[in-house]
């Protein structure tokens, strides 16, 4: 391994890290209860009375649905800002440039993401994911 391909795995591992995140922010953002109850406790939406029945809470799911594309685009920018940490200075050898095309193609993609199940799938291929 070279200090660029070194270099160019812990970036991975970081944009790794921001589709993680992605995940499991989208997957949140999927379980959102409303706020029809406002309160100035920090953690109450995550002990909220759910309501009588199960068609209260479904409601209270939907009541304040969040649209993820900001969610996306802000991770999205996290990836490309650690995609171009990686310099090409048009001198790599063939297993830098394989080691930059990893790091391009993550940051890449986790800009067509448009859902929780996508972001998913996406952290299901990763090496230790699997």
């Amino acid at each position: 391994m070279t200090a660029y391909t070194d270099r160019a795995a812990a970036v991975l591992e970081a944009v790794r890290d921001v589709a993680r995140d992605l995940e499991a922010d989208l997957a949140k953002m999927a379980r959102s209860r409303g706020t029809t109850e406002p309160t100035t406790e920090r953690l109450a939406p995550l002990w909220r009375d759910p309501g009588k029945t199960l068609a209260e809470y479904l409601a209270q799911k939907t009541e304040h649905v969040r649209s993820p594309e900001r969610l996306i685009a802000a991770h999205h920018d996290a990836a490309v800002r650690l995609r171009d940490l990686l310099i090409y200075d048009g001198h790599l050898t063939s297993a830098e440039l394989e080691a930059r095309g990893q790091v391009i193609t993550l940051a890449d993609t986790i800009g067509t993401i448009s859902n929780h199940a996508e972001a998913a799938k996406l952290v299901a291929t990763f090496p230790e994911e699997q």
